[in-house]
């Protein structure tokens, strides 16, 4: 029996608003795959300016290095941050000026693929989620077999764009592709992976509003190697849902949450929570 999800692995949580909210923003994306180790990375809208920081939970990156990039809207590169990993931190500071999006690639030293292959996480997303109608926001997790970093930002740059209608790289496994993408009738969801999800469920307000399986089903297609899982909520459904810690006039809140389940053991379990505001 499906159950409220827990927060097992975070995939990604941000801020979506059906109109301006008031108060900083916040993007929290925590990630653990099996076999590999969890990376926490946070973003802070502040006066002067967006703040973020990245935790490794547990020491499982200790003296590992990856590099941070940070990209402009049009996807131009305007930094790059060498990391080092420590016991549990990868390093804090201020996001540059016209960032939109940041992607982490982190040697994990792990086996090889023979010829000077071996494994890089990569994951990234938009630094703070886009409230424009009609904007995509993507947050994605990938493994890929590479000689280097550089080769495998090159091969993830595709998936990282959000393209879904065509074939990946064998060297490449995407656990987790999602996008939340804001519609004139309310919020289109897409869960992505080239491997089927044996659990794939969407709550709002704590309630089961998509599901595999049953009444509230998602469209579910496969692609070129991908499975992918659709659905829509309409506005009347999202905005249905009380706050019992907002006053008369004040935004009304509820998460949606998407969980997935990649099955095998240890089980890869992934949550992606969007906050969504509404005024009345």
């Amino acid at each position: 029996m499906l159950t409220a999800p827990t927060p097992l692995a975070v995939l990604a949580t941000g801020f979506l608003s059906a109109c301006l909210a008031s108060g900083p923003m916040r993007t929290d994306l925590s990630l653990a795959p099996p076999a590999a180790p969890a990376l926490d990375m946070s973003f802070v809208d502040t006066i002067e300016g967006t703040t973020w920081s990245l935790g490794t939970p547990g020491g499982g990156l200790t003296g590992r290095s990856g590099a941070l990039v940070w990209r402009n809207n049009l996807e131009e590169q305007l930094a790059v941050r060498h990391l080092r990993f420590g016991s549990r931190s990868g390093g804090s500071g201020m996001v540059p000026a016209g960032a939109a999006t940041w992607q982490l690639c982190v040697d994990l030293e792990g086996e090889s693929r023979g010829a000077g292959v071996r494994p890089f996480l990569v994951q990234g997303g938009r630094v703070l989620p886009s409230e424009r109608l009609g904007s995509t926001n993507l947050y994605y997790q990938l493994r890929i077999f590479a000689l280097d970093a550089t080769q495998a930002q090159t091969l993830a740059a595709p998936v990282a764009a959000g393209h879904t209608d065509a074939p990946v790289s064998p060297l490449i496994e995407v656990l987790f592709h999602v996008a939340a993408t804001r519609t004139q009738t309310g919020v289109q969801l897409r869960v992505g992976s080239t491997s089927d999800l044996p659990g794939c469920a969407a709550f709002f307000g704590g309630q089961l509003v998509a599901d595999r399986i049953g009444k509230r089903g998602w469209m579910h297609h496969e692609l070129y190697g991908w499975h992918l899982y659709e659905v829509e909520l309409s506005t009347e459904l999202l905005d249905a849902a009380p706050d019992e810690d907002a006053g008369p006039g004040e935004h009304q809140a509820s998460e949606l949450v998407v969980q997935t389940d990649r099955g095998g053991s240890p089980r890869a379990l992934g949550r992606f929570a969007l906050r969504l505001e509404f005024k009345e």
